[in-house]
């Protein structure tokens, strides 16, 4: 029976003739014995070379044994690691199973079950919000699925029929499910300045993560632009679909995640720059109440301008004075007696090739999924109350101001930023908040007006959301977190963001001084590093990264992001656990004296950072006190 079971998966019974148990297995079955799935004494099927039937305890000591025991079974997996440039979906490693009242049929690589390009929602009518999608019959699962419509090197990609999910899970249960051994999920929400982005995006690929972290990982494709956000006061299009795109994905969570081996009561939300404005939004939306448990924010864009709206929701009339009177003139609909159904009759390119400034990307205060201006904080309104993450990268604006002509004087350089923003920043060229490092004047401006974007426009509004969050226990738990170690992904970069090149380090020397940039923290999360071909830069870029990963898995399993000793020992994750033993505990924000984990290698916790910066550019740690 042992044997049929791996054959039905295209593999036979595991054998230590033929891989060494210490190359993984070890801890395998060490972590299986942490989990309480198995007794200390228990034994697993493994293969025999002679006519006697052989087991393996979990020590790896092989014994002869009664050929008709009831074991579990140790199967081989001969599934490649799949990696940007090669992927096997042969049909060798197809899996297929029953969801509802529909198969669907996946794959493994070596480290996950995979299911791509899986239906949540019907195809949504075009400013229409989505629902849950109740399959029937068979799809197949193992191809990206198209994204959203977006525009992409000057043309529109993508299609309208795009509510799509990705799905990576270590575990799939049998026909059985008992909840004890069911994962916790991770929900993840792509960046994008919400008229961009794609769960196809190789730098954000599950699979590491879920088998590292032990968790079932689903990314959902939501709709951009004006698809997703777009509102015309007077008529019924009233913006937030991508918003409901993302409340829908949660509700399919619910119905179907315990087919994949995630448990619908352990859901984790985590998005990164437009995506965790996704998450911030979520926390506000009542529609989104009990779909998830807890909340991280990576780079939540808040405070100046055009960051602000991601996060200060405007009414239905100020959003369309903003986006729907120049997307009605742009695709001539001004003078149409039905102004809905002209914009639903256009053309999708003509509603996808406009202007920044005729996309609409920011949600808005509809009365159904936002009724305030603000996520209350300070609990004079609805929250979902959940243990949340929230943090950035040192040097976020650094990508895009590095795109400047070098800048000469401080005070022509931040009128100019002003203008880009756009957000009158000059004030800050005077202020004792800002002084001018030593060194080049041109990299001293530049380094000063980075602190100031990024302190504005990304830092200061996110802590002073964990300060009062804290201070009133709206979230049952907070924790801050800063980047000091990036890895940009390839496709958004600039020279500025990778470490100095040293003969010792050709690759570039990440413990030297280099800016850490907007999105150089995802491939650590991802744990994808390698998996996009990349070099380890110093050998501490996969033992970070796999810090990250543990602290992001330890949140997801325990709302905590300070792994437990015996579960790293069990999994033998020794980089984390001697990483752990030196920036000791991470700590719950507390207002009185709240903290950040300053993520590097060495971490370590520092009191929050850029207090009197904030203050000075009107957006202290109290402004929620005085401003909700």
């Amino acid at each position: 029976m042992a044997r049929k079971v791996c054959e039905s998966l295209g593999e036979s019974l595991w054998s230590p003739e033929n891989e060494n148990f210490a190359a993984g297995l070890n801890n395998t079955l060490s972590y299986q014995i942490y989990l309480g799935k198995f007794p200390t004494s228990q034994k697993f099927w493994i293969g025999s070379r002679s006519a006697s039937c052989r087991a393996i305890d979990v020590k790896g000591r092989s014994h002869n044994i009664d050929c008709h025991e009831r074991l579990p079974a140790i199967c081989t997996q001969s599934a490649p690691l799949s990696n940007i440039s090669f992927i096997d979906t042969s049909p060798r490693f197809h899996i297929t199973k029953a969801v509802g009242d529909q198969t669907l049929t996946g794959y493994r690589d070596a480290n996950s079950w995979r299911f791509l390009g899986v239906r949540f929602a019907p195809a949504p009518q075009r400013f229409g919000y989505s629902s849950v999608y109740a399959g029937k019959g068979h799809a197949m699962a193992i191809d990206e699925p198209p994204r959203c419509l977006q525009i992409s090197n000057g043309e529109a990609v993508g299609s309208e029929d795009c509510l799509f999910l990705d799905l990576f899970t270590p575990y799939l249960p049998g026909k059985k499910v008992f909840k004890k051994d069911l994962k916790p999920v991770l929900f993840w929400l792509y960046g994008g300045g919400n008229v961009e982005g794609t769960i196809s995006n190789p730098g954000t690929d599950g699979g590491n993560f879920a088998a590292r972290g032990d968790v079932v990982i689903v990314g959902i494709n939501y709709r951009v632009g004006n698809f997703g956000w777009l509102a015309v006061d007077g008529t019924n299009i009233t913006g937030n679909y991508g918003l409901s795109d993302m409340v829908t994905g949660l509700k399919w969570i619910q119905s179907y995640i315990k087919d994949f081996g995630g448990d619908p009561s352990r859901v984790t939300i985590l998005g990164e720059s437009a995506g965790a404005a996704g998450v911030r939004a979520l926390l506000a939306s009542k529609p989104a109440k009990n779909l998830f448990h807890g909340a991280i924010m990576e780079s939540q864009p808040i405070g100046f301008q055009p960051h602000r709206w991601y996060s200060e929701y405007r009414t239905v009339a100020e959003h369309s004075a903003a986006f729907g009177v120049p997307v009605l003139e742009a695709v001539n609909c001004t003078d149409a007696s039905d102004k809905a159904a002209c914009l639903r009759a256009a053309d999708a390119s003509a509603l996808t090739l406009l202007p920044p400034n005729k996309l609409a990307n920011f949600a808005i205060i509809d009365n159904k999924y936002l009724h305030s201006e603000w996520l209350q904080v300070t609990g004079k309104g609805f929250v979902n109350s959940v243990p949340t993450m929230i943090g950035a990268n040192r040097d976020e604006p650094a990508i895009s101001l590095g795109t400047l002509p070098p800048p000469t004087d401080f005070l022509e350089y931040l009128t100019l930023v002003s203008s880009l923003l756009p957000q009158d920043i000059t004030a800050a060229a005077n202020s004792p908040a800002f002084p001018l490092p030593p060194g080049d004047p041109a990299e001293a401006i530049f380094n000063a007006t980075t602190r100031i974007v990024g302190d504005g426009a990304l830092k200061c509004l996110g802590m002073a959301t964990a300060y009062s969050a804290a201070k009133h226990k709206t979230l049952p738990s907070v924790y801050a977190f800063e980047f000091n170690r990036t890895y940009s992904p390839e496709n958004f970069t600039s020279p500025l963001c990778s470490p100095p090149i040293t003969a010792e380090f050709p690759f570039g020397d990440a413990n030297k001084e280099y800016y850490k940039c907007h999105a150089g923290e995802v491939q650590f999360v991802f744990g994808v590093v390698l998996r996009m071909g990349l070099p380890d830069r110093d050998g501490l870029d996969i033992p970070f990264s796999q810090l990250v990963v543990d602290h992001w898995a330890s949140f997801i399993w325990r709302y905590d992001p300070n792994p437990i000793s015996g579960y790293l020992k069990a999994r033998g994750y020794y980089n984390t656990l001697n990483q752990v033993t030196v920036s000791g505990k991470w700590k719950k924000v507390d207002h009185r004296k709240p903290e950040l984990q300053w993520l590097q290698w060495n971490s370590l916790s520092v009191p929050f950072t850029e207090g009197p910066q904030c203050t000075a550019l009107g957006y202290p740690l109290d402004y929620f006190e005085t401003h909700l």
